[in-house]
């Protein structure tokens, strides 16, 4: 079952609206599947969660969750940004309920499941600090734990670990994997590095620009859980890396 849909979305921009975000975009995103999004600066990556999150509203074309129009934001679509958008005034575990009690949940039953979204993301013993005691990787953590608190059906994820150093987006992103293998949450991810998308996705969605859309499809064929290092040194990982530069450069050269 199909948990996202996108049917012949236009984003357009603009007074006479001509600048044209995105053209002609549709694809599935089934229940449970990790789907990422990889593509250049601008092609409109950021702009098709931000469709799927309810934030905007499309030019024309739909946008559906669970089959039904996607009208505005929702508990069921969380989503993750690449800037942490942490409260400084509030502790990791109020930071982490601050969605469940705009919701009107509980407060019994907004700290049993803080902690429980804290204990998946390793931040057990950080939930009494505040966000300027920790490092990036620990707000994105925090970030990442106040989505998964929401019991969300879709993980909306917009760069989340773009910003971080190498190690500990490596780290973060293992930690991610796990949660998906546990809990079987249905993830739409963007990112630019292509690595990061063969490394994360059951399928990834190329884009390319001018016209923003998607360019390719590919089923990611390696077995889960996976291990970076064995990956990225395997023969069909680099194909399979051959074939998303070769789509970004055949949209350039057929721009220039």
């Amino acid at each position: 079952m199909s948990a996202l849909t996108a049917v012949d979305v236009v984003k357009q921009y603009g007074e006479a609206r001509d600048v044209r975000a995105l053209d002609q975009i549709s694809f599935t995103v089934d229940d449970s599947e990790f789907v990422v999004i990889v593509g250049p600066s601008g092609c409109g990556k950021s702009t098709l969660l931000r469709l799927f999150a309810g934030l905007i509203e499309p030019t024309s074309g739909d946008v559906l969750y669970d089959n039904e129009s996607v009208t505005g934001p929702s508990r069921e679509r969380a989503m993750v940004f690449q800037e942490f958008n942490l409260f400084p005034w509030r502790t990791v575990i109020k930071n982490v309920t601050f969605g469940l009690e705009m919701a009107g949940v509980d407060h019994s039953e907004c700290h049993e499941r803080a902690d429980e979204a804290l204990s998946l993301v390793g931040l057990t013993d950080d939930a009494e600090r505040y966000p300027d005691a920790l490092s990036g990787g620990m707000r994105q953590r925090v970030g990442l734990a106040r989505a998964l608190a929401v019991e969300p059906g879709v993980l909306l994820m917009d760069e989340p670990f773009g910003a971080l150093d190498a190690r500990t987006r490596a780290t973060l992103q293992r930690e991610l994997l796990s949660i998906h293998s546990r809990e079987q949450t249905t993830v739409l991810f963007v990112t630019h590095d292509i690595d990061e998308a063969l490394l994360l996705a059951d399928r990834v969605l190329v884009m390319v620009d001018d016209p923003n859309r998607i360019a390719d499809q590919i089923n990611i064929p390696f077995d889960r859980p996976r291990d970076s290092h064995t990956l990225e040194t395997s023969s069909t990982f680099i194909e399979l890396k051959r074939r998303v530069r070769t789509t970004f450069e055949d949209s350039t050269a057929a721009i220039s």
